[in-house]
């Protein structure tokens, strides 16, 4: 009977536990370089994978794959990969750790197939950083004739 009363406080320390491990690898994202995705890869094992996949799923949860694989995923990695690492990308399936988690962590919904989603997310996120990147430009350009208007 004693086990009994042990075992809610004991579940209540793990649950802390992983809460605050969660939240720790949280802050390592969203992964900037290349060689943080490389790192992220070694340190995914079979004994923290579930760590990770918490982790993501914390980040994703509240917004969905499309709008939350910025917050896991910079926009310059992704402009370096793709699923199958076709057209001169890198493919995140030859990181097969970190692309399982990934998947694991994207949440159910009627949407169907979790990759097809992940491909859509990253089609997405690619498409949101060059139409930034060509407002910027026009911005810029547009800026730039006003200067020379007034320099005349």
């Amino acid at each position: 009977m004693k086990s009994f009363g042990t075992t809610p406080l004991l579940l209540s320390r793990q649950l802390i536990t992983e809460k605050t491990n969660s939240e720790e690898l949280s802050s390592i994202f969203p992964l900037e370089k290349e060689e943080d995705l490389l790192r992220l890869e070694e340190a995914i094992s079979p004994e923290t994978q579930v760590k990770y996949v918490t982790a993501m799923k914390k980040i994703l949860a509240p917004v969905g794959i499309k709008k939350g694989l910025p917050r896991i995923l910079s926009d310059a990695i992704v402009e370096q990969y793709n699923l199958h690492g076709v057209k001169q990308k890198k493919g995140f399936k030859s990181l097969p750790k970190f692309y399982r988690a990934l998947l694991d962590s994207i949440p159910d919904s009627a949407s169907g197939d979790v990759e097809e989603q992940l491909r859509l997310a990253l089609m997405a996120q690619k498409k949101n950083f060059h139409k930034k990147q060509y407002l910027k430009r026009k911005a810029d350009s547009q800026e730039n004739m006003k200067i020379t208007n007034n320099n005349m």
